[in-house]
């Protein structure tokens, strides 16, 4: 009787001791799960308000793009810290590729131009740009915020 009285308390420590090991090793996953999900940045639509400078290895160009801050949905876009391109409008939504959708017009509001953006990560994006029905070749230019 002894001998199963002092195997059932042996087994009762060890499984406390394996519960308590599993207690910690899931707070400290649990901690790094936290971390992770500040670092994480989800793309909004006035994610891009800021600075981005032109990341292209082909092209040596210091070229910057401001998007100031949103109003209504629309912003001021200036190229080079001074140039006026227009009023930029991000699309709410992704499309199914994971690409924001940003309308460009001018001070006007007469012409409608369109690229659209993707995250790549927190601090860089890749711009697409279509020239259809133009004989330009589309672009795919990397920016990293700065």
């Amino acid at each position: 009787m002894k001998k199963k009285i002092i195997i059932v308390a042996l087994l009762s420590v060890s499984l406390l001791s394996l519960s308590a090991c599993n207690n910690k090793h899931s707070e400290s996953k649990g901690k790094g799960d936290k971390t992770e999900q500040k670092e994480t940045v989800k793309d909004s639509i006035d994610f891009l308000v800021g600075q981005w400078k032109i990341e292209d290895k082909r092209k040596s160009s210091d070229q910057t793009l401001d998007f100031g801050e949103l109003s209504s949905g629309k912003g001021k876009l200036t190229k080079n810290g001074s140039e006026s391109i227009g009023n930029y409008e991000p699309n709410e939504y992704l499309d199914n590729e994971g690409y924001r959708h940003v309308k460009i017009s001018n001070d006007n509001e007469t012409s409608n131009d369109e690229f659209k953006y993707k995250m790549l990560t927190s601090k860089k994006i890749k711009i697409y740009i279509s020239h259809e029905g133009e004989k330009q070749q589309d672009e795919e230019i990397i920016y990293v915020r700065k």
